[in-house]
């Protein structure tokens, strides 16, 4: 007999349905273990749940069926999918998926939201059309959108209620509007949506423009219809907006009013950029220019039209105006074919404020991972620099991973790039070099050379280099140390069977020696630094050194009111991109989601040990995802101090082992470039030469 799955606690009074997409999202699996769950259930008391309806060949099933079936049998590596579904799911029949009408009029209930900060549900159809006009009074931004619901209106209302409370705030949940599964119903997005690498790219850009230039306070603009992408990543940013002013096109097209709505609900205001007949506005203040072509309002842009606007912008620009210009490589950086598009880019060339280009990697663009695009760096031309003797940074990023060291390098770069002679012969270039303007007119090839683009970088001058590698040698001596001494002793074969039975981290929270808590969700980037360290996936897999990441007490706790903390011996693991864990030896740590902690009862715990738990959870391969199938082996009695002090022991000596192999390599790097380069010489000593008869 099949059991019966409760689906009576609905997840929202609002019925909503999920493809099957959606369900693997939710719970954080590939696509494909959706259909093996489904498959392999079909004959089992519990079946995965049927779909409700197809739409265009698409089978949609109800979430509240479908969160109940996870719960019930514990798949998936969400523990909050009750609380997170609304994010996953659309409103029955009105999935903004498929509707434009629905996904323009969502937005725009989620910015009347977050501006009027009240809930929409309970608002009778008139009140809510009247907030609507106080809110937006002119139609700028998000009355028409509202209107045109209809009757859709109220149904909506309440799933914009439930899509913010998910995602914890509106800015959060229009962001995930824009995310790929609902760009279905705006092309125009679709073909532009850049990674998130190229957009901190350019809004850090942006940002150390202003501070190098010392020109605050500053207005942004962008000039593009529709964008917005780039304003977004600097609201993001470290710095935030400060105290700048935005400016954006004012347009009436759905991609303009989009670009503004967006913005709005991250609480930007935006000044109407006015452009006149001839294409011409003016902007009275120091300026940062932010453009990507093609835009969302004209994602099918010609190569003539893209610089075109670019020369558009030069136009604009006065000595205290700065301008970062994110293209296609074919039209920025690689060689141009058509003839007009080639006598458009060389004359911007020969107007001297094209400072830097730079090919970036491929895979920036999301749903055109093929197409490289490449980024202009506008500024004030070099007036006292003949023409003849002018220069252009170029750098060909193409092989490079736009990691956040890369990005910190290349800004650097771009902003020496766009100093005077003394500043860019003195700076230690690693992306960037400094070519001859005129040789890029001369030639009729790329601008940017693929096989001279990338030069080394000189990491420090040589008096610092040799103290640095004194410094290391130092350290490398005085962190030698025996490693400790673990004592075994071997039992009779018959003893092999005195341990307790073995036990999985499923049966273990049954049975109550485990509990399973979940990690903050907490937008770390928003938060200013502190002493409260973090751990994150990052932290598990080894991408960042534990312990390096930290937020502020205060600010965690006024984010996250019911915000948890670890305690001393907690585990800390994760399912993916591998399984991986570490015991919290302290406490007072942020677990920060996808990562979650086991914690032991301390009353009762069933002989497990938390440094046995974590070498287990580290032991797994790394496709493995069943974490509840996990071995949770139990440890006698007798043998938990002895187990736990060894080790402990193993961790400290990893922990000395890693630190000492990334001195060795930095050593390395420093030794190697300090004599390639001729700036110094090795002296051995005397503890390195042979022994005599050896």
């Amino acid at each position: 007999m099949r059991e019966a799955i409760d689906v009576a606690h609905t997840v929202s009074r609002l019925p909503l349905q999920m493809t099957l997409v959606d369900i693997a999202r939710l719970a954080q699996v590939q696509r494909p273990v959706v259909s093996m769950w489904r498959s392999r259930s079909a004959t089992s008391d519990t079946p995965f749940p049927p779909p409700v309806a197809t739409v265009r060949g698409e089978e949609r099933f109800d979430s509240d069926a479908i969160v109940a079936w996870l719960e019930h049998t514990g798949r998936g590596n969400n523990p909050d999918a009750r609380d997170d579904v609304a994010g996953y799911a659309s409103p029955m029949g009105l999935s903004a998926q498929d509707d434009a009408v629905v996904f323009h009029g969502l937005g725009a209930l989620l910015c009347l939201r977050e501006i009027a900060g009240a809930r929409l549900t309970d608002l009778p159809d008139d009140e809510l059309l009247d907030l609507a006009d106080d809110v937006d009074p002119d139609d700028e931004f998000l009355s028409t959108e509202i209107e045109t619901l209809g009757d859709r209106r109220g149904a909506l209302a309440g799933y914009a209620d439930s899509l913010a409370d998910a995602a914890y705030h509106g800015a959060a949940a229009f962001e995930r509007l824009m995310e790929e599964r609902f760009r279905l119903a705006v092309p125009g997005h679709t073909a532009v949506t850049l990674h998130e690498r190229a957009s901190e790219l350019a809004a850090s850009l942006a940002a150390a423009l202003v501070v190098d230039a010392e020109t605050e306070p500053v207005v942004y603009v962008d000039p593009t219809a529709g964008g917005s992408e780039l304003l977004v990543a600097l609201v993001r940013g470290d710095e935030g907006l400060g105290s700048a002013t935005v400016m954006t096109a004012r347009g009436g097209d759905t991609a303009s009013r989009h670009a503004r709505r967006r913005l709005r609900v991250h609480g930007v205001h935006c000044l109407p950029l006015v452009v006149d007949d001839e294409g011409a506005w003016a902007v009275p203040r120091p300026a940062v220019h932010l453009a990507q072509y093609p835009s969302p309002g004209a994602p099918t842009m010609s190569a003539e039209e893209i610089l075109s606007a670019v020369e558009n912008i030069v136009l604009q620009m006065d000595d205290t105006h700065r301008a970062v210009v994110l293209g296609p490589s074919g039209v920025l950086a690689d060689r141009v074919r058509d003839r007009r598009p080639e006598e458009l880019r060389d004359a911007l060339l020969r107007q001297g404020r094209v400072r830097a280009i730079v090919r970036l990697p491929r895979g920036l663009l999301v749903t055109r991972p093929g197409q490289a695009l490449a980024l202009w760096v506008l500024g004030p031309a070099h007036h006292t620099v003949a023409v003849a003797q002018r220069w252009t940074t170029i750098a060909d990023l193409t092989d490079v991973e736009l990691d956040d060291a890369a990005i910190g390098d290349l800004v650097s770069d771009l902003v020496a790039a766009m100093g005077g002679r003394r500043t860019v012969d003195a700076h230690a270039f690693r992306f960037g070099r400094r070519v001859a303007t005129r040789t890029l007119l001369a030639g009729r090839g790329d601008l940017v050379d693929r096989r001279q683009a990338v030069t080394p970088r000189a990491p420090v001058p040589t008096p610092q280099l040799a103290m640095r590698i004194a410094e290391i040698t130092a350290a490398l001596r005085s962190a030698q140390r025996p490693p400790d001494v673990i004592g075994v002793e071997v039992h009779d074969a018959a003893d092999d069977e005195r341990g307790a039975p073995p036990t999985t981290l499923g049966q273990a929270i049954s049975t109550g020696h485990l509990r399973l808590l979940a990690g903050n969700r907490l937008d770390t980037a928003a938060l200013p630094a502190g002493p409260v360290h973090i751990i994150g996936a990052e932290e598990l897999t080894g991408a960042v050194r534990p312990g390096s990441r930290g937020v502020d007490r205060l600010a965690f706790e006024t984010a996250q009111p019911s915000g948890r903390y670890t305690e001393p011996g907690d585990i800390v693991f994760c399912t993916a991109p591998r399984p991986a864990a570490l015991v919290d030896v302290e406490g007072g740590s942020i677990a920060v989601a996808p990562a979650r902690v086991l914690r032991i009862d301390a009353t009762s715990p069933g002989g497990l040990l938390p440094e046995v738990l974590a070498a287990d959870i580290n032991a797994e391969p790394a496709v493995a995802r069943g974490w509840r199938g996990w071995p949770a082996r139990p440890v006698p009695a007798t043998e938990r101090d002895a187990v736990s002090a060894a080790l402990s022991a193993v961790a400290r000596q990893r922990t000395d082992a890693r630190e000492r192999l990334a001195l060795l390599d930095e050593l390395e790097q420093l030794v190697v470039r300090g004599v390639a380069r001729g700036s110094l010489s090795l002296t051995t000593h005397p503890d390195t030469q042979p022994k005599e008869g050896r």
